[in-house]
């Protein structure tokens, strides 16, 4: 799945406190679509929604976002797909502990049936979310702003795996060995950036400013679950910033987790050294598949830099397979976005290291 993610701050508020409850949630759902089992982890900010969903055969996780906006009681939801010929996309109206609609996708020309239930699971978590903005020119009809957006999941309770995945997730906020509250860190971390955007630009006379967007600045980090089992845990964490230019960055950094030693999961503690030999044909397979090269092809008629892909440490795992994600400019052009290539586990037969299958099993 290659995901081409930008996001915007064009909310219809701005959030200056914490949000919990209706303005924003985490759930995950259990469904089907036709007959096909799925599950779908969802995260609401106000009239914004995203998440992940995947088919529970394969576990290869598809991006979505979208809003409740456009048609009042309707969630409409698109994915992100590699392939910019076939687009998908859910209607979902949700009532009380249901999710129900329709799933579209014009490969086919088809409209499948959706309904799923919230999946109430032993870890549980709370989704927080920050929006703020500060002025350059506070006196200034359309002064240029900086904009801050951080949203996370928070594990709720108090025993050793949650602090385990409290230290987890403030490290990925860049605090290290500590379970603080993360609405503190999210504050600092506001203030830092705010301070650093008005002193940056301290010397900036309004006549200098003919071009107000020049001169504005974001700043937009997404924490989020992206496949949960008993054992397995793995984060995605999405950032965007924009500091001047043509266009922001932005990229997808995974983390999985084995929720039974609580620990951080290594490619060393997944695969042996055969299957890590194994990994760059692996993974030319399977982006050769998504893209729809021959054998003949080079990967560079893809769109890549180099006739080759070699496994990175940007990787997640399901119980059904890993997967490897590449940052724009990395291994392709921006204009290709982040390249995301899933390989199932039975490619990898013989290959896993004991202990994890066990994690997987």
């Amino acid at each position: 799945m290659t995901s081409h993610r930008f996001f915007t701050t064009s909310l219809l508020f701005f959030i200056i406190n914490f949000s919990y409850s209706q303005q924003s949630w985490y759930k995950n759902y259990n469904g089907v679509i036709d007959k096909n089992p799925v599950t779908m982890h969802l995260y609401k900010i106000g009239h914004q929604f995203s998440g992940y969903y995947y088919y529970n055969l394969y576990q290869v996780p598809v991006y979505f976002n979208g809003e409740d906006s456009s048609e009042k009681g309707t969630i409409k939801l698109g994915s992100i797909l590699p392939d910019p010929e076939i687009s998908e996309y859910f209607l979902i109206h949700i009532k009380d502990s249901t999710a129900s609609g329709e799933w579209h996708t014009t490969k086919d020309a088809k409209t499948l049936e959706f309904s799923a239930r919230e999946n109430i699971l032993p870890l549980r978590f709370d989704f927080l979310y920050l929006q703020d903005s500060s002025r350059l020119k506070p006196a200034m009809t359309g002064s240029p702003l900086a904009t801050y957006e951080v949203a996370t999941i928070w594990p709720k309770g108090n025993s050793t795996q949650v602090n385990f995945l409290k230290r987890t997730i403030n490290e990925e906020f860049g605090v290290k060995n500590s379970t603080e509250d993360i609405d503190k860190i999210f504050l600092r971390r506001k203030k830092t950036y705010f301070d650093g955007y008005l002193k940056n630009n301290k010397d900036v006379k309004i006549e200098d400013l003919q071009d107000p967007y020049i001169y504005s600045m974001e700043e937009t980090d997404h924490l989020m679950i992206t496949f949960q089992s008993s054992k397995l845990l793995t984060l995605a964490f999405f950032s965007y910033s924009y500091a001047g230019g043509a266009h922001g960055d932005f990229s997808t950094t995974f983390s999985s987790l084995d929720l039974v030693k609580n620990k951080k999961i290594m490619l060393n503690d997944v695969v042996t050294l055969t299957g890590k030999k194994q990994l760059p044909k692996l993974l030319e397979k399977y982006f050769r598949k998504m893209y729809g090269l021959k054998d003949t092809d080079s990967l560079s008629d893809g769109g890549l830099f180099e006739n080759m892909i070699k496994p990175n440490s940007n990787f997640y795992l399901t119980s059904k397979g890993i997967g490897f994600d590449y940052a724009p400019y990395e291994i392709a052009p921006f204009a290709l976005g982040e390249i995301n290539i899933f390989i199932p586990f039975s490619e990898l037969n013989g290959s896993l290291q004991p202990a994890f299958k066990m994690i997987i099993d």
